[in-house]
């Protein structure tokens, strides 16, 4: 097993984390792969929480909260009908945004224009905008500063529009929208500055590369790689660090750790699964007080538990082990997991017993002791 050392390169005496560990170089392959990831929540949202008053029911998690409610035509089997969602974002700031769920009913298309009718009077018509095949969010901004406000007092909506050529319409009951908006208000911080409403904006236009630019960037992306920058990788490195664990993942699928980094008390790998028609680097939920969480292809001194399909990383921030990380990850059909995170920043006041009480940041429903 690779345990107890640190890359000197890539750690220093701080709280620093390595350069690799959140999404450098070795980030955009993760992107490219499209390798699945599995986020925790901070502490302050440590699991998906919910309310639910008369007809509309609202979730937060750590990426955003979302209130809905379903049409007064009722759903069929597998979600077949319409629902009506706002959703807020948790960071960043932005307004509220107002979508139509459509599954396997007629829906509007891309640019057409739907007719919001409140309280008997009819709104001006937004346009909407095709988000994905179930989703139509509202893009017209003008409209929807008149429409959220007579959401949130009215008692029911009917949206209609076209689609095929003949005409649909949908109610929706608005009764106990208010309240939850003012729950999630409260979760998100923004009691008494919720007013702010954000349309689907078309998408932003892009510059294709010409060839000649084109193959150059594709030369600069053939290169990236999570082990470009290991140590027995680099020029004039030490190849003799070169090293491969191999497990068996039970799925018919290999999972391989390849030491990266290895310095005075701490080392770091790179592990990819092989199946029968890949092989892939595999991405890790992260957390870092300053950026929050991400995720990382590089861990620190990891050991994998074969039998229980748990895989284990501890990281020091500094020699002395009073600040750091720890997680506890299980293997899934198509990735890892986070079961656990611990997580202590440094501190100018040493503190002898820091390395005994790191906090923990997260921690999954399904979790076992």
């Amino acid at each position: 097993m690779m345990t107890g050392i640190v890359p000197s390169r890539l750690w220093q005496d701080s709280c620093a984390k390595p350069t690799l560990s959140r999404w450098g170089k070795g980030g955009l392959l993760a992107a490219l792969a499209a390798v699945t990831i599995f986020f925790p929540s901070p502490s302050s949202l440590a699991s998906e929480q919910s309310k639910t008053v008369r007809d509309w029911m609202a979730s937060c998690d750590q990426f955003s909260c979302t209130a809905e409610v379903t049409g007064e035509g009722g759903l069929a089997s597998g979600g077949t009908g319409y629902r009506l969602r706002i959703a807020r974002a948790s960071q960043g700031g932005g307004g509220w945004t107002v979508e139509l769920v459509v599954h396997n009913v007629p829906k509007p298309a891309e640019g057409e224009t739907v007719t919001v009718a409140v309280a008997g009077e009819t709104l001006p018509a937004t346009i909407v905008s095709k988000l994905d095949e179930d989703r139509a969010g509202f893009a017209d901004q003008a409209a929807l500063e008149k429409i959220f406000p007579a959401l949130r007092k009215g008692q029911s909506v009917t949206l209609g529009f076209t689609s095929d050529g003949k005409a649909q319409s949908e109610s929706f009951s608005l009764s106990g929208l208010a309240a939850v908006l003012l729950w999630i208000d409260e979760k998100q911080g923004l009691v008494g500055n919720s007013a702010a409403v954000a349309a689907y904006g078309a998408a932003s236009e892009s510059t294709e590369l010409e060839e000649g630019a084109a193959a150059e960037f594709k030369v600069k992306i053939e290169k990236l790689s999570p082990v470009s920058q290991c140590q027995w990788n680099e020029e004039g490195g030490d190849k003799s660090l070169y090293k491969v664990d191999e497990y068996d993942l039970g799925d018919g699928s290999l999972l391989y750790a390849v030491l990266c980094w290895r310095g005075a008390y701490q080392e770091s790998a790179v592990l990819f699964r092989e199946t029968t028609d890949e092989l892939r680097v595999l991405t890790f939920a992260d957390y870092s007080e300053e950026m929050g969480w991400g995720g990382t292809q590089e861990l620190t001194s990891p050991e994998f538990d074969e039998k229980a399909k748990t895989l284990f990383t501890h990281t020091k921030f500094r020699g002395i082990g009073d600040c750091g990380s720890s997680a506890q990850y299980q293997w899934m059909p198509d990735g890892f997991k986070l079961q656990l995170y611990t997580y202590r920043k440094c501190s100018d006041e040493i503190d002898e017993n820091a390395d005994l009480d790191w906090p923990v940041i997260y921690k999954s429903k399904d979790y076992k002791e």
